[in-house]
């Protein structure tokens, strides 16, 4: 387990919670695959508390047309609530109303998306849209939210993504969930 690993899941841990990396260093010493199965634990928990008010918002959210959805959403402006709410819903449409968003706001909605809906949301988004947001995280040197979204793409998407970041394609490496670890290493390997 190396450093890395540590301290990706670590840096996810704390986003989760909304503190420093600092303040919970004390787990430094649990294993990596350990602290992302508490994270995503959590992230579940937290999921499950809001999901009545959630599920109802994205009930009504599924009636109206995905560009009035994307417009409100974004209006709106707090990319935590779009993100769990692109949890709740149908992958296709929260793909749907992702493509609508703008590349800044999709990208700060990409820092909170986790988990196994938003892996499906993400391969639905084309190579074009994944670019802008790349371009947006690789800006603010985001290499958490890369590395997770890299490890939620095809081979062919994560190569071209890969690809785009040219030099800083190795920076993600260190992001990456350490199960996805060596998939995106060599899929980092054919891009060069």
């Amino acid at each position: 387990m190396s450093a890395s690993e540590f301290g990706a899941e670590l840096r996810k841990l704390a986003r989760l919670l909304g503190v420093t990396p600092e303040r919970i260093d004390y787990l430094a010493s649990v294993p990596p695959q350990r602290l992302a199965a508490i994270r995503i634990a959590m992230g579940q928990e937290l999921l499950a508390r809001n999901a009545e008010g959630l599920t109802r918002i994205a009930g009504t959210a599924k009636v109206l047309p995905t560009a009035v959805v994307a417009k409100v959403t974004e209006r709106n402006g707090h990319a935590l609530l779009t993100a769990r709410l692109a949890a709740m819903m149908d992958s296709g449409r929260a793909a749907d109303i992702a493509r609508r968003l703008s590349d800044r706001y999709l990208a700060q909605v990409a820092t909170h998306l986790d988990g196994p809906q938003a892996q499906q949301v993400i391969a639905q988004l084309p190579d074009k849209v994944l670019d802008a947001v790349r371009k947006q995280l690789t800006a603010t040197q985001d290499w958490l939210t890369l590395g997770a979204i890299v490890s939620w793409l095809g081979t062919d998407s994560a190569a071209n993504l890969l690809r785009a970041m040219g030099s800083d394609a190795p920076a993600v490496l260190d992001a990456v969930d350490a199960v996805d670890r060596e998939r995106v290493r060599a899929t980092l390997s054919s891009t060069r």
